[in-house]
């Protein structure tokens, strides 16, 4: 999809809310929602990027950011590379301001 690409840095380790429709629910005798701990983009930007820009995987989409071309410096550097669609090009920079 042609569009802005940005790279954001990987999101540090938070704790977030979660409700029974979320994959980690794990049910704790009725309770309405429960706390855990997680770094996964998906948990951590997804819920902004959906409001604000649209669905993943056609509005936006994100993957690991690696440097380097040979193995010993394909390390993750702890980014992503976030590509947006060019009609949402207004929220990259939005997004690349307030995750760097």
């Amino acid at each position: 999809m042609p569009g802005e690409t940005i790279v954001v840095r990987y999101p540090a380790e938070r704790s977030i809310a979660v409700d029974h429709n979320h994959p980690r629910w794990f049910d704790c005798g009725g309770a309405m929602w429960v706390e855990i701990y997680t770094c996964d983009p998906n948990d951590i930007y997804r819920p902004y990027l959906e409001k604000h820009v649209g669905k993943q995987g056609w509005d936006w989409d994100w993957k690991l950011h690696y440097v380097g071309t040979d193995m010993e410096s394909l390390e993750r550097t702890g980014a992503l590379k976030i590509k947006i669609r060019k009609k949402h090009a207004a929220q990259a920079t939005a997004v690349a301001l307030m995750w760097n």
